[in-house]
Order: C-alpha cells, then sequence, then structure tokens
C-alpha cells in the first residue's frame, strides 16, 4: 500500500485532475465506454476527501488508483491543443502532465501485480492506455497486447457469464463489455498485420451476452435490455448512445471474427461460404440500420446532411449536445450515426476484399466485386473526411489519427485505379484518396498527425503514430506517385506529382 500511496502522489491536484475526468467522459469514454461513470465518479470523489489535494487509494480495491490514473493519462493524450488552453490546464504543460501520467499509470500497474493478480480495474486500465496510444499500434506490440490482455481475460472467467451472476448488475455489465472489447482489438489486430488470430474464440468457447443499450445509471436493480429474437432495438428514457454505438462495434467484431475464422482456415474461404456471409452481412447491415434509426436526428449526419447550427460548436459553448441522450437530436448523435456507418463500411470492406479474386469464379462477378468494394472505400472515405473537417466533431477527431482503415481504404483504391482508371468511381475514388492523404500521410521524418488538430504544436501520444502506419503511408505515396505519373489524364490536369 505504501509503495501504491506513493504512486498516486504522482498524480496532479484535483481542479487539474477534475478537468481531465471531465475530458475523459467527453472525448473517450463514448468509444471506449469501459469505465461505468457513475461508479466511477462516486468512487473517484471519495479518494479525494480529507485535504481534497492528494488522491488515495482506496482501502477496498487498491487497484481504483490504476483506473484513476489511465482515465487521466488518456483524456491528457487524446486532448486537442485548443481545449487545454483553458483554465486549470493551460498552465501545466501537456507533453509534461501526459508522460507524468503515463508513469504513474505503469507504476500502479507495476505495484499491483497487474498480470499475476489482476483485478476489473487493472485490466480496463491497461486496455484504455492501449487504446488511446497509438504508438502501441505497432504489429508486434499490438499482437502481444492482445495475447496479454486475452490471457487475464480468461484466467478471471470474462468468457463464461453465467456463474457470475451474483457479482450485480453493474460488474457483469463491464465485464461483458471488456470481454466483446478484446474480440474486437483482435479482429482488427489480424486486420492490421495481416497474421493470424491471437484470440478469437468460436462461439461455442463463451457464453457472454452483448452489452446493454442503456444508460449506467439505468442498470443496477433495471431490467437491462438485450437483444432477443430479432434483436430489434426501443428506445426509452433508459437508452445510451454511447452504448448503442458500443453494440454496434460489438456486432461488427463478432461478424469479423467469425469472417477471419474462416479466411484463416486452412483452405481459406471457400466460394460455397460467401453465401453464408453474404447473409451474415445483409442481416448485420440491418441490424446496424435499425440501432442507426433509433438515434434521433436533423437531417442525415451519415450522408453529409449535417444541421448547419451544429458544425462549428463546441463542448465549450455548448455542452449540452455533446450529452448523452436519445430524446432528441444532438451533436453526439450525428457523430454516433456516422461512427456506425463508417463501422458498417468496414465489416462491408472486409468481406468484399476476400471476394475480389476468389477461385473459382462462377459463383460471382469478380468485376462486380470490385466496383462493390471501391463502393464502400468511398463511402468510408466521404465519412471520414466528414468527421475531420467538421469542428463540431473536434473531440473525437484523434481516435482515427493512427486508425488502420484509411490508410486499407486507400491502398485498395490505388489498387483498383491501375486498371481501372477510366471507371465511373475512378473519378470519385482518386479525390477522396487525395484528400485523406493529404490530411494524413507525415511529411518527411514527422511522425505526427498532420491532419486538423495536428501537428508539432499538438503533439499527443494519440497524434504520434506507429512506424509501421510511417511505413505504410509512404508506401501509399510511392505507389501513388507511381500510378498518376503513367495516367496521362491525370498528367494533363496538373496531378501527375503529389508534393
Amino acid at each position: 500500500m505504501a509503495k501504491l500511496a506513493d504512486a498516486a502522489k504522482t498524480l496532479p491536484a484535483k481542479p487539474v485532475a477534475d478537468a481531465l475526468l471531465q475530458q475523459f467522459l467527453l472525448g473517450v469514454r463514448p468509444i471506449y465506454p469501459l469505465v461505468h461513470a457513475s461508479s466511477f465518479q462516486r468512487q473517484y470523489n471519495s479518494c479525494w476527501q480529507g485535504a481534497q489535494r492528494q488522491c488515495s487509494a482506496p482501502p477496498d480495491d487498491p487497484t481504483f488508483i490504476c483506473l484513476v490514473a489511465a482515465v487521466l493519462y488518456c483524456a491528457a493524450a487524446t486532448m486537442n491543443v485548443e481545449d487545454w488552453q483553458a483554465e486549470p490546464l493551460k498552465d501545466c504543460p501537456k507533453m509534461v502532465m501526459a508522460v507524468q501520467l503515463r508513469s504513474a499509470l505503469y507504476n500502479s500497474l507495476e505495484v499491483c501485480g497487474h498480470q499475476e493478480k489482476p483485478t476489473l480495474h487493472s485490466l480496463v486500465s491497461v486496455l484504455l492506455a492501449h487504446s488511446c496510444t497509438s504508438e502501441a499500434s505497432g504489429p508486434f506490440s499490438c499482437l502481444k497486447f492482445v495475447s496479454m490482455v486475452s490471457r487475464i481475460a480468461t484466467s478471471m472467467g470474462l468468457h463464461r457469464d453465467g456463474p457470475h451472476t451474483e457479482l450485480g448488475p453493474v460488474t457483469l455489465e463491464i465485464r461483458r463489455r471488456v470481454w466483446w472489447h478484446i474480440l474486437s482489438m483482435d479482429a482488427q489486430a489480424t486486420i492490421l498485420n495481416g497474421s493470424k488470430p491471437v484470440f478469437l474464440p468460436v462461439a461455442g468457447d463463451y457464453d457472454v451476452p452483448m452489452v446493454s443499450t442503456v444508460h449506467d445509471d439505468s442498470l443496477p436493480g433495471s431490467p437491462v435490455a438485450r437483444p432477443t429474437g430479432s434483436r430489434s432495438i426501443s428506445i426509452s428514457s433508459k437508452t445510451s448512445l454511447v452504448m448503442l454505438l458500443a453494440t454496434g462495434h460489438a456486432e461488427v467484431g463478432r461478424f469479423r471474427g467469425d469472417l477471419i475464422q474462416a479466411l484463416q482456415s486452412r483452405d481459406g474461404l471457400h466460394p460455397k461460404q460467401v453465401p453464408m456471409f453474404s447473409d451474415q452481412l445483409t442481416r448485420l447491415n440491418a441490424r446496424l440500420d435499425s440501432i442507426i434509426s433509433c438515434m434521433p436526428t436533423q437531417g442525415i449526419p451519415e450522408r453529409g446532411m449535417l444541421p448547419s447550427r451544429f458544425v462549428n460548436m463546441s463542448p465549450r459553448t455548448n455542452r449540452t449536445l455533446y450529452e448523452d441522450n436519445a430524446s432528441e437530436p444532438t451533436i453526439l448523435a450525428a457523430w454516433a450515426r456516422i461512427m456506425l456507418t463508417m463501422v458498417k463500411s468496414e465489416a462491408a470492406i472486409l468481406f468484399q476484399k476476400s471476394l475480389v479474386g476468389l477461385e473459382p469464379p462462377g459463383y460471382f462477378d469478380s468485376a462486380e466485386a470490385w466496383e462493390t468494394l471501391i463502393g464502400s472505400c468511398i463511402t468510408y472515405l466521404r465519412n471520414l473526411l466528414q468527421m475531420l473537417q467538421t469542428p463540431a466533431f473536434s473531440p473525437w477527431t484523434w481516435y482515427f489519427k493512427a486508425h488502420y482503415a484509411p490508410v486499407q481504404c486507400i491502398f485498395i483504391i490505388l489498387t483498383y485505379l491501375q486498371d481501372h482508371h477510366s471507371s465511373k468511381a475512378a473519378e470519385a475514388a482518386r479525390y477522396y484518396a487525395d484528400e485523406i492523404i493529404e490530411l494524413f500521410a507525415p511529411k518527411g521524418d514527422d511522425l505526427v498527425f498532420g491532419g486538423p488538430g495536428g501537428g508539432q504544436d499538438d503533439f499527443t501520444f494519440a497524434g504520434k503514430i506507429s512506424k509501421q502506419m510511417v511505413s505504410s503511408w509512404r508506401a501509399i505515396l510511392m505507389l501513388r506517385t507511381k500510378i498518376y505519373a503513367s495516367d496521362v489524364s491525370l498528367q494533363n490536369n496538373g496531378l501527375g506529382i503529389w508534393e
């Protein structure tokens, strides 16, 4: 306990910690809802009793200090420079604060022996920190991390939901969220690295229900809305936009896991399996469309039709529009609809990639598969561009800075343009590829995201992309230059060389 108390002493003073906690709830938790907000707030407040200047570990579960450090670190790692200029953070050097909080997190985890004696708090802490640190997305560190957390999760029994009903609704729900998060992380690591899954158990290996769709405060003592039968979603005052989004993420993660298992099998995806996965994707899309339709909206944000009054708003001036309110149109609802549309595109792209060039022919039209794949890539990049160029969405821009999907979409588009530069989809595909390359591709030896809110003056751990991602972008630039240099129509338009 003495060593843990020393680690707690390195946490910032309460006013700074409070500001970082609010940033976490605004900018990180909507993407990774691994923390039960109200329970965390109660325990957090109790840690600051007394002088209210130094955080102390609660005696019933000292590893809560790990979670506090992780929450504050994630906020500092993802916060943009404009928000950092407000009181009481502006007098704290951002880089120094992020390093200090990361050190406090790692020290507290080491003291608690999180790998040998894990708790739910310590497991959530490492998951959050990894998800908010882009440099950890490199191939080996990512696979090693997934292997570690999957081992910890199974050792804690997270894969078996039934025997743990005595834990209470809040603990059970967080366990389920963590489980589905790890499964999704494993699928993403497999796609990113082109390797076999580290984990990805088949459905019979676990009995974990889908995550809830209600607000955290509605969990204790209330019936949890879980998909049954047709798995339709019903909206009430208890419905959470954040958890609707988490449900969509988990559903896509399950589909990707099943498809990856088939793709990574000894014989690969057999053409006779294509109709089965096509039906699964159709049902998944219907499910996601049902979730999207439950989110109140003005206009159609996922198609680029966002109310003009929303575009330039910010949480500093219109905080209520960023609240988890499923009863009226908000900026959070508009953003969540677009996010789900992008997740939907990611699932389609994974399936459609598997069809291109699949032998033997006759089960489907390969040319049509290419056109459908490019259409999904264009949809994804169009939504991504909207996310990056809408000031109101700035609290969540950090998430895309080192995500694999933009790289994947652009590589697919460039591969397509080599032989289809005169197709109907070529012009739109080229436009969105150019726009995203301009925003994302590192310049020179720069390892920092160059898009909105990025650059050396806004360094964050989430803004620093991995060396693997830098190599991917440079390979894309070389391929792009080669393709454009051989396209006479682009040379005539002055687009043959990109600098």
